[in-house]
């Protein structure tokens, strides 16, 4: 099997204003939505990817499927151009990051720095 490239990031919003005392306040904060569904066609088109759970493409793995507790999502599959749609998990809408160019070099799409620091 080729070389196959890692796609991850978080499933968030930034357009969320916390509230304080029941007043919501007037900046926006970004806002991680754990367990929010993921789902990665081809770019373009309705045709889901196939995705893998290990960079070795031994284990499957589901398409679409839920981010973890801390709304961290990865996967990977062959080299390309993917759309990555969010869902569900509380969000108010659905969106989708077009054109993710994911290649042997990792594809993120959220900022890898925003895992460690979860992860510290």
């Amino acid at each position: 099997m080729a070389t196959l490239a890692k796609i991850y990031g978080f499933a968030t919003n930034g357009a969320n204003p916390p509230t304080t005392s029941g007043v919501d306040a007037a900046d926006k904060f970004q806002q991680l939505y754990p367990s929010a569904t993921v789902t990665i066609h081809h770019a373009g088109t309705v045709t889901l990817a196939t995705l893998f759970a290990d960079a070795g493409g031994v284990t499957p793995k589901a398409n679409p499927f839920a981010a973890d507790a801390r709304a961290y999502y990865e996967g990977y599959l062959q080299p390309g151009i993917y759309d990555v749609s969010v869902s569900g998990g509380g969000l108010a809408a659905p969106y989708t990051l077009s054109r993710v160019n994911a290649s042997v070099l990792e594809a993120n799409v959220k900022s890898a720095s925003q895992y460690a620091s979860l992860n510290a």
